[in-house]
């Protein structure tokens, strides 16, 4: 028993020092606070908050008062993840906000529904899931408001993993048709926040479409398989035509 208890203690001892080179009394690493002074010397107004496995910080960069507002993303070995940077329109260079304001965003044409649902050329909706409208996904501001979703779910709930239903569905162009490289999957594969956290697809919809076995996967996105998980459960309840579909599947 005594034995056990130095075995605990020491144990003990050697987490609280590794939490201590991590977190230094609430603050990151030096190794992030070395890695972020050289990345931005001229930082201000710099506040840190540890999320899941990370540190974010929010900071000011440029003369006082009216810096740029940036966050930045550091893991726990110091690595730099990502650097968000807030963007005025006035501050973008005059050929490119030309284009942004002669483009659908900015004549005034432009309606929610246009870049939210996939519809048909007549205006009506298609309907892919078998529940009513559905999402245009790979229009890039659909295509951002998932990925700010996973990531806040990743971040702020230390979800690990995301099954997608019908996800088929995130293949799909504004006009239904399936896309060889749907950006919003390889977005999602790509994303530095979302790097040690699960893809799974349920490769099928409810408009036809079956790939698994070829789903659009960015060598990161695995495969939900629907005929195995209907054959084992055919099994496992005894039906005896699914012991040879059975055996089959599991070899």
């Amino acid at each position: 028993m005594k034995r056990f208890m130095m075995i605990a203690s020491a144990l003990m001892i050697m987490v609280a020092a590794g939490s201590c080179e991590r977190y230094e009394d609430g603050r990151p690493s030096r190794d992030v606070r070395s890695e972020f002074a050289r990345m931005y010397p001229d930082a201000w107004d710099v506040e840190w908050e540890y999320q899941g496995n990370m540190w974010e910080v929010s900071f000011e960069t440029g003369s006082r008062p009216d810096g740029t507002e940036r966050e930045a993303w550091y893991d726990m070995d110091g690595n730099w993840v990502l650097t968000v940077t807030d963007v005025f329109l006035m501050t973008v260079p005059q050929d490119i906000r030309d284009y942004l304001l002669s483009s659908e965003f900015g004549t005034g044409q432009f309606r929610d529904s246009d870049a939210d649902y996939v519809q048909t050329p007549e205006g009506n909706y298609y309907n892919f899931s078998g529940c009513g409208n559905t999402l245009n996904c790979n229009h890039p501001l659909v295509q951002q408001m998932i990925l700010e979703c996973l990531r806040y779910w990743t971040i702020y709930y230390r979800v690990d993993g995301f099954r997608f239903d019908l996800a088929s569905i995130l293949g799909r162009n504004e006009d239904g048709s399936p896309m060889n490289n749907p950006p919003l999957l390889r977005t999602l594969a790509a994303d530095p926040l979302l790097r040690n956290v699960k893809l799974i697809a349920e490769a099928w919809d409810a408009g036809g479409m079956y790939q698994v076995g070829s789903f659009p996967a960015s060598n990161r996105w695995a495969e939900w398989n629907g005929r195995y998980r209907d054959t084992l459960r055919s099994f496992l309840k005894g039906d005896s035509w699914a012991s040879w579909t059975a055996a089959w599947c599991i070899a």
